[in-house]
C-alpha cells in the first residue's frame, strides 16, 4: 500500500502548519511600559535605508568610471604620438592605457554584479576594491591632464570615495545599534526578537488579549543580512503519523525570507514520506509594511527528492488588507492585516487557489 499522502492533503497540512506555527507561541509576560526597544529597530531600519539610497547612489559613478576608463588608452596614445609631452612616451601611454582600461573593466564587472548584493555587502565590498582601485591608478595621476577619460575616472572615483566613507559609517552605526537592540531584548524578555532590520512583530489575534510573537519564527534578535537560522516542529498528522519538520529562514537586504523546509511523516508502520520545499525567491517580510503595500513571492515544494520531477510552484501575493489600533499590556500597537493569495501549479499544469490571512504588529509611539 503506497503511504504517501495525496497531495491535497500535503496542501491541506501545510495550512493547517502555518496557522499551528501562528497560533502556537505562549504568551508573554505583562509590562507596564511599552516597547523599549522599537526605537533602536528604527534607528537600524534608518541605517539600512540610508545604505540603500547609498548603494543607488554609487552605482552611477562606477558606471561613469568605466566608462570612462575605455577612452584613456586611446586619448594617451594619440598625446603620445604628437609628442608635445616628454614624460608621455608611446611606451608609457601604452602602459597606463591599459592600467586603466584594466580597471574600468573591473568596475564594470563589479557594478553589473551589484544587483545581487544587499546594500550592506555591497559597502563592504565597494570599501576593499575602491582601496584596490585607488592604489594601483595612483601613478597615472600625473598623466590626468593629457587624458579627458582618466579625469573623469578620478573625478568618480573621488565621489565614490566619499559614498564609501559614509557608508562605512552607517554599517558602523548599525552594527553598533544592533548590539544595544540585542542587549535591549535579553533586558525585556516580554518582547518578542527583532531582527533583520524588521519594525513590527507577529501576531497571535486566537487568544484575549492578542499575543506579540517574532514575525519570523525563531528570529534571532538583531540578526542581519547573510545571517541564518532555522525552525524545528513536530505535530501530529492524523492516522498515527506524526511530522517532523525543520524551515529554515535568512536575512536579506530588505527584510527576511525562507530558504527551504524539509518534512518527514513517519507511521506507525514504520514507513515514512519525505517532502520538502526549496527554490524560494521574493521578500517574505520586508522590513517595514507601509499602508497599501502589496508584494509577491515564490517557492515550490517537492515530495520525495528536491530532483525527484513532481515539484508544484506555489506563486504568493501579500497585500494589506487593513489596520487598526490595539492596546496590549506591552504597549500600543497598530494591527496589521496581510491577505495571501496562492496558486499552487502542479507539475500537469493544473492550478489551485487558496487564500489566508496573517495579523503583524507595529508598536506605535
Amino acid at each position: 500500500m503506497d503511504a504517501r499522502p495525496h497531495p491535497y492533503d500535503l496542501r491541506i497540512m501545510r495550512i493547517l502548519l502555518c496557522l499551528a506555527i501562528v497560533w502556537s507561541l505562549a504568551p508573554f509576560a505583562e509590562a507596564d511600559a511599552q516597547d523599549p526597544c522599537a526605537n533602536l529597530a528604527d534607528q537600524i531600519a534608518a541605517q539600512d535605508q540610508a545604505l540603500d539610497n547609498l548603494k543607488n547612489d554609487a552605482l552611477p559613478w562606477l558606471k561613469q568610471a568605466s566608462v570612462s576608463a575605455a577612452t584613456v588608452p586611446g586619448e594617451l596614445a594619440s598625446v603620445a604620438a604628437q609628442g608635445d609631452v616628454p614624460i608621455l612616451t608611446p611606451d608609457l601611454a601604452s602602459t597606463d592605457g591599459a592600467l586603466a582600461a584594466q580597471v574600468g573593466a573591473e568596475m564594470d564587472v563589479f557594478s553589473s554584479d551589484a544587483d545581487a548584493l544587499d546594500s550592506a555587502s555591497l559597502a563592504t565590498d565597494l570599501s576593499s576594491r575602491l582601496l584596490d582601485w585607488q592604489g594601483r591608478l595612483a601613478v597615472l595621476q600625473s598623466v590626468a591632464a593629457y587624458s579627458a577619460g582618466l579625469a573623469s575616472m578620478f573625478s568618480a572615483m573621488q565621489y565614490l570615495g566619499q559614498n564609501s566613507s559614509e557608508a562605512q559609517a552607517a554599517l558602523s552605526l548599525r552594527e553598533s545599534l544592533s548590539q544595544s537592540l540585542a542587549t535591549c531584548q535579553a533586558a525585556n524578555a516580554n518582547l518578542p526578537a527583532l531582527g533583520c532590520g524588521l519594525t513590527y512583530f507577529g501576531l497571535d489575534r486566537s487568544t484575549s488579549p492578542a499575543v506579540l510573537k517574532p514575525a519570523v519564527p525563531a528570529l534571532p534578535s538583531g540578526a542581519q543580512p547573510g545571517d541564518q537560522w532555522s525552525d524545528s516542529v513536530s505535530y501530529d498528522a492524523g492516522q498515527g503519523s506524526t511530522v517532523d519538520r525543520v524551515d529554515t529562514f535568512t536575512c536579506i537586504g530588505d527584510g527576511a525570507t525562507k530558504v527551504g523546509a524539509t518534512a518527514v511523516q513517519s507511521y506507525p508502520d514504520g514507513s515514512t514520506v519525505q517532502w520538502g520545499e526549496s527554490n524560494y525567491t521574493g521578500t517574505l517580510w520586508p522590513k517595514t509594511i507601509p499602508p497599501g503595500a502589496s508584494w509577491e513571492w515564490q517557492a515550490s515544494q517537492y515530495y520525495g527528492t528536491p530532483d525527484a520531477g513532481d515539484a508544484e510552484t506555489w506563486n504568493v501575493t501579500v497585500d494589506d488588507a487593513g489596520r487598526e489600533s490595539l492596546q496590549l499590556p506591552q504597549g500600543n500597537f497598530e494591527a496589521i492585516r496581510l491577505h495571501m493569495e496562492e496558486d499552487i501549479v502542479q507539475p500537469d499544469g493544473e492550478t489551485q487557489h487558496v487564500a489566508w490571512d496573517e495579523w503583524y504588529a507595529r508598536p506605535v509611539p
